[in-house]
């Protein structure tokens, strides 16, 4: 009798846990915000300094819908505004089996003489992969992060990417 009681509740537990996560696909796009001198000896360290901004982002949503018990997965950069890209990338996230997909666009700026990348603002989409339709979009701009101004340009692209994890979750 226990083990059948021990059984049911397994199953009731496994099946709301089904019910409760979904798999949502990532997808984030780094871009310059206004215009970045290419020529520079720099270009290539700027570039993979950006890379690694675009990485941390990321890593703040991945994060946060895992912590929420949702099942993550990246997929490849990509510009958002393109809707061929957009497209691409839904057929991709619903392949892997996601029910959500998510759009990110972070723009940043270089600092040659720094040799620096710092972030600037982060567009995010959220698409419902059934409908096609858009649940959410906005945008999280560094600045509006007033009291994250002491940390450095990965923990703060980390905390922008929390923060949008954090809209978006309560969205759901």
């Amino acid at each position: 009798m226990k083990s059948v009681v021990l059984l049911t509740m397994l199953l009731l537990s496994a099946s709301t846990a089904t019910v409760l996560a979904d798999t949502v696909m990532v997808s984030v796009d780094a871009t310059p915000a206004g215009t970045i001198a290419t020529a520079s000896d720099n270009s290539a360290a700027l570039a993979k300094a950006a890379d690694t901004l675009r990485e941390a982002l990321e890593q703040g949503i991945m994060e946060q819908f895992f912590n929420a018990g949702h099942i993550i997965f990246n997929g490849p950069p990509a510009p958002t505004t393109d809707i061929h890209s957009v497209s691409l990338r839904q057929q991709s996230a619903r392949v892997g089996g996601a029910s959500r997909l998510i759009l990110v666009e972070l723009a940043y700026r270089s600092e040659p003489a720094l040799k620096k990348t710092l972030p600037v603002s982060a567009s995010y989409t959220l698409w419902r992969l059934d409908t096609r339709q858009i649940v959410e979009s906005g945008t999280v701009t560094a600045d509006s992060l007033a009291h994250a101004t002491k940390i450095d340009e990965n923990q703060l692209c980390l905390l922008m990417g929390q923060t949008i994890a954090t809209v978006l979750l309560n969205k759901w």
